[in-house]
């Protein structure tokens, strides 16, 4: 990969915004873009997502789950079950992992978190892991 990463991501980031909804009193984190195109573009989208997040860290919104990861809105979200699977089993985190919901991934560190120091280390390898899509 010749680009950097950050400079591959930035046409996603404009995308991402944490919106305040007043009649939960929550903050949200969403996407506006488009959808991906292909397993390139929402991969890029989810890292675009986590280094979002990595710069708001304070953890005080929600981080929108599938509907704000490139990755889940090609593959999670228009999904229906088949033989108690998601689509997710063409995803390329599933061909990595073998696991369906992000499982072997740094995202369930990510939930778990109890430290913003945690929370920031789990989105580090979730970004790492990430790129290691990119790569193979």
């Amino acid at each position: 990969m010749s680009q950097r990463i950050e400079d591959l991501i930035s046409p996603y980031l404009k995308f991402f915004r944490i919106k305040n909804d007043p009649e939960t009193e929550t903050k949200r984190l969403i996407y506006t873009g488009p959808e991906p195109k292909d397993d390139r573009e929402a991969i890029l989208m989810s890292i675009a997502k986590w280094r979002v997040l990595l710069t708001h860290a304070n953890r005080d919104y929600i981080d929108g789950g599938p509907t704000t990861c490139g990755l889940c809105i090609k593959y999670f979200l228009p999904s229906t079950l088949i033989n108690d699977h998601y689509q997710c089993i063409e995803c390329p985190v599933y061909r990595k992992t073998g696991k369906t919901s992000c499982k072997n991934t740094p995202y369930h560190k990510i939930c778990g978190a109890t430290s913003k120091k945690e929370y920031t280390r789990a989105i580090r390898e979730e970004i790492f892991f990430l790129k290691s899509l990119l790569e193979g």
